[in-house]
C-alpha cells in the first residue's frame, strides 16, 4: 500500500520524482494560473486548493498569480471534463479535486478523459471518516450501537459519488439500517444539515471533521464512528498513525461481529478505500501540456507544501500535517483502475445504478 508522507522532510523526497529532462529545461516565465476546483466554496477541497494557490506561484518562474475558480458537480467530473476538453494546455489552467475511479472502472460516458491522461502535478491522500449525531433514537452511546439504531439518516450530495459509495458499502457490510437522503448541493450543505439535526450521519475527511465539528464532539453531541482503513492479503490492517481515539472501520466491524469482514462486498470496499484514500485529490494540467511546463509545476508544488505556514495550517486545523501521495504512487493507483476484478466491477455497477439496494 501507499506510504503516507506526513512530514516536511518526507515531502522533500517528492522532488526526486520530477522528470530529469524537465529539470534540465530552461525555465520560462509562467502566466497567471487558474486552479479549477471540482467542489463548491468552503469544503475541504476548496480549502486545500486555496492553500496551494497561496504558495504555488512564488515558486514558479515569473511568480504568477494563482487564482481559484469553483466548478462543482458530478463528483468532480464537471471540472475534470472542463480541463480535458475546454482548457488550454499552456500551463494557465489546472484542475484540483477528487479523482472518481468508478467512472473510469465502469467507463461511464460522463467522464470524458482517463485520469492518467492528465498531467499529474501533485496528489494528496486523505483519511476519510464518518461522524454521527449522538441524539438518535435510541441514542448512540457507543460506536457499536450503529447497528442497533433503525433508520438513521445519512446525508449525501449524490447517490453514487465517492463519499456516498464508501458510506453505503461500509454500512451495508455492517448490516446497519439507514435512510439515505441525497440531493444536497455540496459538502457544506450536508455539514449544515448535520448541525441542524436534519441528518444523523455524514462522511468527510478526518481533517475536516476535526476542523468543523471539534466543538460538537467535545460537547458530546457528535461522535466520529470510524475512519476508513485497508487490509492487505496477509490480513495486516493499515491504520492511521495520528489518531488512537477513533477506530478504523475493520476494527469496529470486528468489535461488533467478533471476526474480520470478508466476502466480495468487503473486497470491493477494501479496494475502493485504498484507491480513494491513498490518493483522493489531484492537481493536474490538461492533457498534452508540455513537460517543460508540468515539470516546473511539480517542483513548485513540492516547495509549496514544504512552506512552514502551509504545514502549520494543517497542524493547527487537524493536529497532523497534510497527507501527500508520491507521483509514482499516483500513477500506479490510477493504473490499478484497469485491473479491477469482475466481481468488484459488478458491485460497483450495482451501487452506481441502483443505489446498492
Amino acid at each position: 500500500m501507499k506510504k503516507f508522507l506526513r512530514s516536511l522532510a518526507a515531502a522533500a523526497a517528492l522532488a526526486t520524482l520530477v522528470a530529469p529532462d524537465a529539470q534540465a529545461q530552461t525555465p520560462q516565465r509562467f502566466k497567471d494560473i487558474t486552479i479549477v476546483v471540482g467542489s463548491a466554496p468552503g469544503g475541504t477541497m476548496d480549502v486545500n486548493a486555496r492553500q496551494i494557490a497561496q504558495y504555488l506561484g512564488r515558486h514558479l518562474p515569473g511568480n504568477p498569480n494563482v487564482n481559484v475558480q469553483n466548478m462543482p458537480g458530478g463528483s468532480g467530473l464537471v471540472a475534470t471534463n472542463y480541463i480535458a476538453q475546454a482548457a488550454k494546455n499552456d500551463g494557465t489552467t489546472l484542475y484540483y479535486g477528487v479523482w472518481f475511479p468508478v467512472a473510469q472502472i465502469l467507463k461511464l460516458p460522463e467522464l470524458k478523459v482517463d485520469y492518467d491522461k492528465l498531467g499529474i502535478i501533485g496528489a494528496g491522500a486523505d483519511t476519510r471518516a464518518v461522524v454521527m449525531r449522538r441524539e438518535t433514537n435510541p441514542p448512540l452511546e457507543k460506536r457499536a450501537d450503529i447497528v442497533k439504531i433503525p433508520n438513521f439518516v445519512v446525508g449525501s450530495t449524490s447517490s453514487n459519488g465517492e463519499q456516498d459509495l464508501l458510506n453505503r458499502m461500509s454500512l451495508d457490510l455492517l448490516g446497519a439500517k439507514y435512510k439515505l437522503v441525497t440531493g444536497y448541493g455540496n459538502g457544506p450543505a450536508v455539514d449544515l444539515a448535520f448541525l441542524k439535526g436534519e441528518v444523523d450521519f455524514k462522511n468527510n475527511s478526518f481533517a475536516s471533521i476535526m476542523r468543523t465539528l471539534s466543538g460538537e464532539i467535545a460537547a458530546g453531541k457528535a461522535l466520529p464512528v470510524y475512519y476508513y482503513c485497508t487490509m492487505d492479503e496477509k490480513g495486516n490492517i493499515h491504520r492511521a498513525t495520528f489518531t488512537k481515539d477513533t477506530p478504523c472501520y475493520i476494527d469496529l466491524y470486528r468489535e461488533i461481529y467478533g471476526k474480520l469482514p470478508e466476502g466480495d462486498l468487503f473486497e470491493t470496499l477494501n479496494t475502493y478505500t485504498g484507491m480513494v484514500t491513498s490518493m483522493i485529490y489531484i492537481l493536474a494540467a490538461p492533457p498534452g501540456t508540455p513537460e517543460s511546463l508540468v515539470g516546473p509545476m511539480r517542483e513548485a508544488y513540492v516547495k509549496a507544501v514544504q512552506e512552514p505556514a502551509f504545514h502549520e495550517f494543517y497542524v493547527k486545523a487537524t493536529g497532523y500535517g497534510p497527507e501527500l501521495a508520491t507521483l509514482d504512487d499516483a500513477r500506479r493507483i490510477m493504473k490499478s483502475a484497469e485491473s479491477i476484478k469482475p466481481n468488484a466491477i459488478a458491485i460497483f455497477r450495482k451501487y452506481h445504478e441502483t443505489g446498492g439496494r
